[in-house]
Order: structure tokens, then C-alpha cells, then sequence
């Protein structure tokens, strides 16, 4: 009787949420999600520490990784200062250019400022409005494994409209990488001098340092993503990065580095999606293809390139959804192998 009770008020703590992402769901229509990640409202982040209650292997690889590093590191690095300089910039930790990619800000003595480096919530979303809810299973001494697939479903559309961002939604959380990973910031290329962008590859650099895989193992080992997986990041990847190269590029308003190196992009995640569709049939990849075909790569093409970048984000969210990487073994041998991973995968703590 006490644990009927337990999750009646358990439910009832929530259920706004719930209505919340039904309103969602029947907005976005065609099933297609928006562009806009959720905004990282600086009173919304709780910070790694509470992330680390529950999580403790996760918050322990993460401190060691460049991601959580960062916050020390980036403000004394040479290369970092000479940007900085270039830009006019005195506190890298409070400007707004280098705050989006490089730090979480949080409220702090009542006031917002950089709190720690890339961290939990830069990737999953700001957890104040879904922390309690992701973790209920219907009450207090409601385990995991007693959850009843009602209540899991109810639980899991509330925390997408509270913003978090669960793994298995692969094409919001690798759009996360790519925002900052690409760099569309022409100033901040051109004057600043900053890199424009990285050689980034979703499996490569996931399976790295940044891999924090415990949650099957029972938090004892950071186990590697199955081949399934490894072929969806390797598909969506290549996808997103088609789709972020030109959003970077519909930024563009002049001649130079920012625009070379752009349009190169542009190209070059074209060549990795026509090297895929070559190896294994998927559809979509000839429809983004396609779409991006049609596109004028140049200066102050914001007006086409964005409609197009926008068709190319509904086909990959397609791809994320609808497959699971099981009939793409043909794919393996041009998959990034362990020795071409960004970092060692960080190990469980002492005691684990």
C-alpha cells in the first residue's frame, strides 16, 4: 500500500512534465526535432557534483579528461592568450565567445559565472528541471529493474521536455559536439586567429577519454559501444557534420580563412557521405547528398544554405531514429579502430 502511495505522489510531483512533452510531440508535427539545443540557462546547472551522487565513475573519468580540464588550462595556454588578445579579450571566463564551447557557467554567489569546464549538463542539458525525475522509478524503494513500463514511459517523455538529453537520443546529443566543434564564429576565425574547427569524428572521439560507458556494467567497467553503435555514430556523424559545416558556412559574409576552410568542410563531409552510401545502402544519405548538391558555397549565402541545413537535419534525425547499425557491417573496415581513438577511456575509481 505504501509503495502505491509512494508513486501516486511520485507521479503527481511530475506530471506537468509529462503534459509538457506531449505538447512537444504534437508542435513538432512530422516527428522532426528543432534545431535549437536547449539553452544552457546558467540557473538551470547544477553542476558535476550532484551529476557525481549517482554517477561517481562517470564524474571520475570526466575530471580527467581535456573536456573538464579546460577550466584550468585554456585561460594559461599560449595559443588561447593570443586569440584572447587578438579579440580584446581580458577574461576569457566571461566572454561570451569563449564561454559557449569551453565552460559551463552556473550561478555562483548569486551571480552567473564560469563554474567548471565542458561538463555533465554541457552535453545532456541544464539538470534542475529533470535531475529528481530522471532517477524516479516510482517511488522511493522502487528500484530500476521494478519500474513498470508505464511509468518509464511517462518518466522518460517528461525528462526530454524538462531538456535532458538521454544517449540514446544519438542525433541531440552528438548536435552538442558539433555546435562548438565546427566553430561558426567568422570573427573569431578571421580576427581572432582561433582554429576553424576540428578534424572531428564522433566515434573516434567518443570512444576516447570522453567515454564514460559504466551504466551497464554497474559502474565497474567503461565498456566500448558495440559495433551497432560504433556504425550509427560513424552514420550520424558524418551526417551532422554535413549539416553543421553549413551552418558555419551560412556565416560567412567574407573572403578568408573562415570561408576556405568552410567550404572545404562542406566538401569533405560530402566525401564521407558518398564513401558510406558506396559500402551500405541507406536512402537518406543520397537524399542529404543530394540536397547539398544544390547548394552555392559562398559568402552571404545564409538565405539558402540555412533551408538547406535544415532539410539535411530532418533526414539525419531519420537515420537516428529509424536504424540501428545491425545490417551496416560493411562499414567496419572504415571505422576509426582503438588506436585512432582521441585519449584513453578513463577507468572505473578505487573501490569500484
Amino acid at each position: 500500500m505504501n509503495q502505491v502511495k509512494e508513486r501516486g505522489q511520485s507521479w503527481l510531483g511530475w506530471v506537468g512534465l509529462a503534459i509538457g512533452a506531449i505538447v512537444l510531440l504534437l508542435a513538432a508535427g512530422s516527428g522532426v526535432e528543432s534545431n535549437a539545443m536547449p539553452e544552457k540557462d546558467p540557473k538551470k546547472i547544477v553542476g558535476p557534483k550532484e551529476c557525481g551522487e549517482c554517477h561517481k565513475a562517470e564524474v571520475h573519468t570526466w575530471r580527467e579528461t581535456k573536456h573538464s580540464r579546460s577550466f584550468k588550462e585554456l585561460p594559461r595556454k599560449k595559443e588561447a592568450k593570443e586569440v584572447a588578445e587578438k579579440l580584446g579579450v581580458k577574461r576569457m571566463k566571461k566572454d561570451s565567445a569563449c564561454l559557449n564551447c569551453h565552460f559551463t557557467s552556473g550561478i555562483k554567489k548569486g551571480k552567473s559565472k564560469a563554474i567548471v569546464g565542458i561538463s555533465c549538463e554541457s552535453c545532456h542539458g541544464p539538470a534542475k528541471d529533470w535531475l529528481k525525475v530522471h532517477s524516479d522509478y516510482g517511488g522511493k524503494t522502487v528500484t530500476r529493474e521494478m519500474e513498470t513500463p508505464e511509468h518509464k514511459a511517462k518518466r522518460l517523455a517528461a525528462i526530454k521536455a524538462s531538456g535532458m538529453i538521454r544517449p540514446p537520443e544519438l542525433y541531440r546529443l552528438a548536435a552538442n559536439c558539433f555546435q562548438c566543434h565546427t566553430i561558426p564564429n567568422e570573427h573569431l576565425v578571421n580576427v581572432g586567429g582561433h582554429k576553424a574547427g576540428s578534424e572531428f569524428d564522433l566515434v573516434a572521439w567518443s570512444q576516447g577519454e570522453v567515454r564514460h560507458n559504466f551504466f551497464s556494467s554497474g559502474g565497474k567497467k567503461n565498456t566500448e559501444a558495440s559495433s551497432e553503435r560504433k556504425r550509427m555514430l560513424y552514420v550520424v556523424g558524418a551526417s551532422l557534420d554535413l549539416e553543421y559545416s553549413l551552418r558555419a558556412l551560412s556565416k560567412a559574409t567574407e573572403k578568408g580563412t573562415f570561408l576556405e576552410a568552410m567550404v572545404k568542410r562542406v566538401g569533405k563531409a560530402m566525401g564521407k557521405l558518398k564513401k558510406i552510401h558506396g559500402l551500405v545502402t541507406i536512402s537518406e544519405l543520397k537524399e542529404m547528398l543530394a540536397i547539398a548538391a544544390k547548394v552555392k558555397l559562398g559568402a552571404n549565402q545564409e538565405a539558402q544554405i540555412t533551408p538547406a541545413a535544415d532539410k539535411i537535419r530532418a533526414v539525419a534525425q531519420k537515420v537516428a531514429n529509424n536504424y540501428d547499425g545491425s545490417e551496416w557491417a560493411a562499414i567496419d573496415k572504415v571505422l576509426p579502430t582503438a588506436d585512432k581513438y582521441k585519449g584513453k577511456p578513463g577507468k572505473a575509481p578505487p573501490g569500484k
